[in-house]
């Protein structure tokens, strides 16, 4: 009740039946936001992305690959906040070679491939001398490798975007 429009962020198409089903038992609006990346290439070519009543295109890219749908909208804004984003540390201070992997803040779903990055941060610790921050929610084999060295820095805490920029000025 009360509810004209839903933006759905990167809809993963072939879980989308959902989206006929909002459409075809109310007057609700649905609107995709997607990320071009992650588009099926499948999916795109076959029209499925004509179920939504408007497709907001973030970027030219975007706009580009979804050049094939009357119902694309060309939307963007200045998100990255500039005065923030800006290095404030020279990385030649940083004394160990440090990296960020900004992880999945749900660790019951996640697509950030973050077991694979801890796996190639091992790899790559045995060999040479360097740190590993990670943000987001872990589970299961990711928070039991993360865990059990002392060159991985967990931050599992949900922490605003000052805080993440200063883990961006502290890694290479």
């Amino acid at each position: 009740k009360g509810i004209d429009v839903v933006f759905s962020f990167e809809t993963f198409m072939r879980k989308a039946q959902w989206v006929s089903s909002v459409r075809s038992n109310s007057s609700i609006k649905v609107i995709d936001v997607p990320m071009p990346e992650w588009s099926e290439k499948s999916f795109i070519k076959n029209g499925s992305y004509s179920i939504f009543d408007n497709i907001l295109c973030l970027t030219d890219t975007s706009y580009s690959i979804f050049e094939n749908f009357s119902s694309k909208i060309r939307c963007n804004w200045d998100y990255v906040d500039n005065t923030l984003f800006v290095p404030k540390v020279d990385k030649s201070s940083i004394k160990d070679l440090t990296f960020y992997h900004p992880g999945s803040l749900n660790p019951k779903f996640s697509q950030k491939n973050t077991e694979e990055v801890i796996k190639a941060f091992l790899s790559f610790e045995n060999k040479h001398n360097a740190k590993l921050i990670i943000t987001g929610k872990l589970d299961g084999t990711s928070l039991n490798l993360a865990k059990n060295d002392k060159n991985i820095i967990l931050i599992s805490d949900t922490i605003d975007r000052r805080e993440i920029v200063s883990i961006y000025d502290k890694s290479n």
